[in-house]
């Protein structure tokens, strides 16, 4: 169909290229938790054929002559200046491949460069603006399924509080939608038909209301300036001739926006949009929170100036230069994989060369955005050009504070070969050619490695994650640890370059969670379990020694072996080094603690616990835990007084159920349902369809007088669990 094609190559590149334009899109059920990842591993797959197709039909002399373009020299620079960071940074390996939860390895890097001039390589003027549709509607609906879900029309994935789509995170979403939303507009203007024109009007108004409603605070300064620059563009190109009419216009849009501004302000809390404008970073805030940690990567970054850390080892800068005051933030920056603003991570990863040669690709496209605006003859051109110019100016604000995922890596890519290609004053179609030698062996080897990369990095690590995530499920959710060690073996075989990641986060809790639950009635094959998960920690540890929280967890586990095997004292040995190193580390502390109080040293745990609440500012998982070893002691008074101090501060992070069920359960034989019911809500989280929890919340609504909440849940019970309707309708009579 003509429809489909988007270069003039074979049936197979089109579609291949339709897959990686609907990237965004893509979403599995099962990797909800981390949808990034299996976008990541299905881009790799789906533009590795794209690649070995598009290289038996690709002009050569086109991407000769692109390479002459400064632009793609300085990101050929900037490519070569990562991949030296990452042979000279502090682990290639982890460079190379990269965080599943990031995708920012080098060798996404190498995948988005290669797109970028196959791109080039092949981009039509008429074609690219249909590519730029594309783009827009892909935005669009992303956008459309964010307000869905605050709508609450999506059951299998509900947002209560701020959209996600399908982005995993609100950030994610926003800071894709500042891709997208100017492009939208500029077809919202330019459409030839009326209806084209309302079409996309209406994408454009769900993208800037789904991107209003994640209230994510980066992207919306992104936003309020990308409105003024695409404004103030428009209006330059209007009044070109009249400078008193374009001055003038000027400033009544800009006065105009400060009084929208200011009455969004006034009524905030009407409208629940408060977080939009909190910008203190005074000491508690999340504000705070992100400063510390940008000083922390920016100080650690200096240490390694040249070529830094290399790509995804920005977190190993932060705990060179960790401040403890984030415990008060419960771990949420505790441990830091990105420094959250563009500057300092760029720094931190690829050193000053790195973050030059960023710098002068930003504003090499800034530049050429500007010059094509100048030399543009027609006005939808010229449109065109400040849509671009305004997208690159949104992003870059936006990105001071945030950081990038798959989606914006690849929607990135292409948007800057579209303006390339769009700004070129050569106007030449690309030429159809014979397939030589090259063309022949480079499409051949890219088959051969498309097969490689599809079944043995996309298929492999698709199916490990899985096995990891089922196992996850069977021990957090269902505490049935046989069924957990059955997935966790099959995980183990998998050989996929991701599976270090994957495994490494909840093997070990795993670990001591199941000893636990053997250790005084099994010690033989307590024993066992923890021998392995030690060895296999120990690998982990091979291939990532600077990731302290996994040689935190090796040292747990080797406590827990310790007090079953006598005269072993691994476990403190691993503590007292690892304090040694980091010595204002209350994390190391705290899980110290919880290993003492697991293997029955009760009073060793409580002064570790008291210790990692001594370095200053205290997370709410060391309550949890003395509450916990003060209810061990039947110390009861002492127990609710940390509960309460447990329940009053935010537990996002804290991820096991049992264990808030326990504090939960604990409150409730007392009778201290105020206390319960942040814990309640927090469960509703962990597990969103579960009926029980939904009604607990709503009966412990009732049982401290929120009758009005109390109704409001039930009635949220009612959409989402339809066949509770007699039961449920009850309830609500009786309030």
């Amino acid at each position: 169909m003509k429809f489909l094609k988007l270069i003039n190559s074979s049936w197979i590149t089109n579609i291949a290229l339709w897959g990686i334009l609907l990237t965004p899109l893509f979403f599995v059920e099962d990797f909800k938790p981390n949808p990034h990842f299996a976008k990541g591993i299905y881009f790799f797959g789906i533009s590795t054929i794209f690649f070995a197709f598009a290289f038996f039909t690709v002009n050569w002399s086109q991407i000769k002559r692109w390479f002459k373009h400064p632009l793609v020299l300085i990101a050929t620079a900037w490519l070569l200046i990562a991949a030296l960071a990452s042979v000279f940074g502090i682990n290639l390996y982890v460079s190379f491949w990269g965080n599943p939860e990031r995708l920012g390895g080098l060798i996404t890097a190498i995948y988005i460069y290669v797109l970028l001039i196959v791109l080039l390589a092949y981009l039509q003027k008429n074609i690219a603006v249909k590519i730029l549709s594309i783009m827009s509607w892909v935005g669009g609906l992303v956008a459309l399924f964010a307000i869905a879900q605050k709508l609450g029309f999506v059951s299998w994935w509900p947002s209560f509080e701020r959209p996600i789509s399908v982005m995993g995170n609100v950030i994610f979403l926003s800071t894709f939608l500042i891709m997208t939303i100017f492009i939208t507009l500029y077809f919202a203007l330019q459409s030839r038909t009326v209806w084209l024109k309302l079409t996309y009007g209406m994408l454009f108004i769900a993208q800037i209301i789904a991107l209003f409603l994640a209230m994510s605070r980066g992207p919306s300064i992104g936003l309020v300036v990308g409105l003024l620059t695409f404004t103030i563009g428009w209006l330059w190109i209007k009044y070109a001739k009249s400078q008193t009419k374009f001055w003038k216009t000027v400033g009544i849009v800009f006065l105009a926006m400060i009084m929208l501004i200011g009455g969004l302000y006034l009524v905030r809390e009407p409208l629940g949009i408060q977080r939009l404008f909190r910008y203190s970073v005074t000491e508690g805030g999340a504000s705070h929170a992100r400063l510390i940690v940008m000083q922390s990567v920016f100080n650690g970054a200096l240490k390694r100036p040249i070529l830094g850390y290399g790509p995804e080892n920005i977190y190993v800068a932060y705990n060179d230069s960790y401040r403890p005051e984030l415990a008060r933030y419960d771990y949420r920056e505790t441990f830091a994989d990105r420094g959250h603003s563009v500057l300092i991570d760029q720094l931190a990863a690829n050193g000053i060369l790195g973050l030059i040669a960023m710098l002068l690709f930003v504003g090499g496209l800034f530049i050429y955005s500007i010059k094509w605006l100048k030399r543009a003859d027609t006005y939808s051109e010229k449109i065109l050009a400040v849509a671009f110019l305004t997208t690159i100016t949104a992003y870059f604000v936006q990105d001071l504070v945030e950081f990038e995922m798959i989606s914006n890596y690849i929607y990135g890519a292409i948007l800057v070969a579209l303006l390339l290609c769009l700004g070129a004053k050569d106007n030449s179609a690309v030429a159809n050619i014979r397939m030589n030698w090259l063309n022949w062996t480079s499409g051949v080897v890219l088959l051969v490695v498309s097969f490689l990369v599809v079944f043995g990095v996309s298929f492999s690590s698709w199916r490990g994650y899985l096995y990891s995530r089922q196992a996850y499920k069977a021990y957090a959710f269902s505490s049935d640890y046989e069924l957990a060690k059955g997935y966790y073996d099959l995980a183990f075989e998998i050989n996929s370059p991701f599976a270090h990641w994957y495994l490494r986060e909840n093997y070990a809790p795993y670990v001591a969670e199941y000893a636990n639950r053997l250790f005084r009635d099994n010690p033989g094959v307590t024993s066992i379990i923890l021998d392995d998960g030690i060895q296999r920690l120990a690998k982990f540890i091979e291939r990532e020694p600077a990731d302290i929280q996994t040689r935190a967890n090796y040292a747990s586990l080797n406590l827990i072996l310790d007090d079953l095997l006598e005269g072993r004292t691994e476990g403190d040995r691993l503590f007292n080094e690892l304090l040694r190193e980091n010595p204002n580390r209350e994390f190391f502390y705290l899980a110290w603690g919880k290993s003492l109080f697991l293997s029955g040293r009760v009073e060793d745990a409580k002064e570790k616990i008291l210790q990692s609440m001594s370095l200053g500012s205290i997370p709410a998982e060391a309550y949890f835990w003395l509450g916990t070893v003060e209810a061990y002691q039947e110390n009861e008074a002492e127990a609710l007084e940390n509960f309460h101090k447990f329940a009053m501060r935010p537990v996002k992070h804290f991820k096991f159920k049992n264990h808030l069920q326990y504090a939960l359960d604990y409150l409730l034989e007392r009778e201290v349902f105020e206390d319960a019911i942040p814990l309640q809500k927090f469960l509703i989280e962990l597990e969103r369809d579960n009926q029980q929890y939904w009604l607990n919340l709503s009966v412990l609504y009732r049982d401290t007088g929120q009758i009005e909440m109390a109704r409001q849940t039930a009635l949220r019970i009612l959409e989402l669990f339809p066949e509770t309707r007699e039961d449920v309708q009850d309830f609500i009579n009786s309030l």
